[in-house]
């Protein structure tokens, strides 16, 4: 009798088991059909940024081209206009002090100030695109992160996987820091 329930009781615990061991698998499998479609889903807008990326430098070549040849000409303009004004017409300005000092300052002032704010409108777009860059190889890293098995890894995992938590949270140190930088510059 003894022996009898015995073997009832370790069927019923092997059965308990058995069936928490099923429901795991079941988890554990759904979890990680969730993880795959998110890679799946990662990689894709991956893809995407990728092709924007290279729209955007392409428009932004196409921009920086177009204003360059606008400023060219702008500046040719102005300095032919002043000098065509001074020599046949003689008129006085109205904040002229000479003939060639004040007006040839003002000139080279707004100059300036025309290639400040080029410089200026470079750089943001510049620090845009490099968090840009910055946010999508975050985003890939991540993904591989997720793919790292989280049991019974193997040394190089485990050295695979440190690396990514360092490299990711290096990516965050310069995201931040480019986004700090940002603020600063457009104020």
């Amino acid at each position: 009798k003894c022996a009898l329930l015995e073997n009832k009781t370790d069927t019923f615990v092997l059965e308990e088991k058995y069936k928490k061991l099923e429901i795991i698998l079941k988890d554990m499998e759904n979890e990680k059909s969730i993880f795959e479609r998110a890679c799946l889903k990662n990689e894709k807008i991956q893809e995407d940024m990728s092709r924007e990326i290279k729209d955007l430098k392409n428009e932004l070549y196409e921009c920086k081209s177009k204003l360059y040849t606008m400023n060219k000409a702008n500046v040719y303009n102005e300095t032919n206009v002043i000098n065509h004004n001074k020599k046949d017409y003689n008129f006085c300005y109205k904040n002229e002090i000479d003939k060639d000092g004040l007006t040839q300052h003002n000139a080279k002032v707004e100059q300036e100030e025309i290639t400040k704010n080029f410089e200026m409108t470079e750089k943001i777009s510049f620090i845009e695109k490099q968090l840009m860059l910055l946010k999508l190889e975050k985003t890939s890293k991540e993904s591989e992160l997720i793919r790292c098995p989280k049991y019974g890894r193997k040394n190089e995992e485990i050295k695979k996987k440190e690396f990514l938590e360092k490299k990711l949270q290096y990516l965050d140190d310069k995201i931040n820091y480019l986004n700090k930088n940002l603020k600063y510059i457009k104020l």
